[in-house]
């Protein structure tokens, strides 16, 4: 049996294509990390380091920026990554339901 392709599944596709030429595009604007004068090198490095301790009152550098400075950045990314976690466990679960209420799945039957 011969696998056709959906106009639906070549348009989102396509779409996953444009989004990421638009992705590589724009990475052309970014600044290189080699560069020193670039406003995370000038700014923000600097006073994690020498500001740390005495802002936040832990000895530790990298405690300190996940911790106290980006503290609601990394519960979000935890938070998304609990999220993708219990999703792929539940469509998993209903595909192995599925596959046990109707005696197998249909959409991946071969011809004989």
């Amino acid at each position: 049996m011969k696998h056709t392709f959906s106009k639906r599944s070549l348009f989102y596709g396509g779409l996953c294509l444009a989004v990421l030429a638009i992705m590589a595009y724009s990475m052309s604007f970014l600044p290189s990390y080699t560069e020193m004068d670039t406003p995370v090198h000038r700014n923000v490095a600097e006073r994690y380091m020498t500001q740390a301790e005495s802002e936040t009152g832990s000895p530790n550098m990298v405690t300190a920026v996940l911790a106290d400075y980006r503290s609601l950045d990394t519960m979000i990314e935890t938070t998304v990554i609990f999220t993708a976690g219990v999703v792929t466990y539940a469509m998993i679960a209903i595909r192995r339901r599925k596959n046990y209420i109707w005696g197998g799945d249909e959409d991946h039957e071969t011809e004989a």
